[in-house]
């Protein structure tokens, strides 16, 4: 998981989604808008499209929240992000949806 600090309030959420330049995988999109020189922000959305369950969607935030945390050492500041998941994951896909993460926050600048 990741500190509250580190996460985004609803408030910048929907900043975010009107502001914020896209970049898409296969297994997700992600949003992304510099603002200032604070500590960088995350978000990960799961739709109710993609599992009903809430406690699965939970879960696989908590995988996505877990590879981010990883990554905080390297993340350059003042960029709020927000990935929405597009297919279903699992613990056996996080490697490949780690390389998946790093490359397009890569790609976004943000790392």
């Amino acid at each position: 998981m990741i500190p509250s600090k580190r996460k985004l309030n609803t408030a910048i959420f929907k900043a975010v989604l009107e502001k914020g330049k896209n970049y898409h995988t296969e297994n997700f999109s992600l949003k992304v808008f510099r603002y200032g020189n604070n500590d960088s922000r995350f978000s990960v959305a799961v739709p109710k499209k993609l599992e009903k369950s809430a406690v699965k969607r939970n879960t696989m935030k908590r995988l996505m929240y877990g590879l981010l945390h990883q990554l905080f050492p390297i993340v350059k500041q003042g960029n709020l992000s927000v990935f929405f998941l597009r297919k279903k994951i699992n613990a056996k896909s996080l490697l490949l949806l780690n390389n998946d993460i790093k490359k397009v926050l890569k790609n976004a600048g943000v790392i």
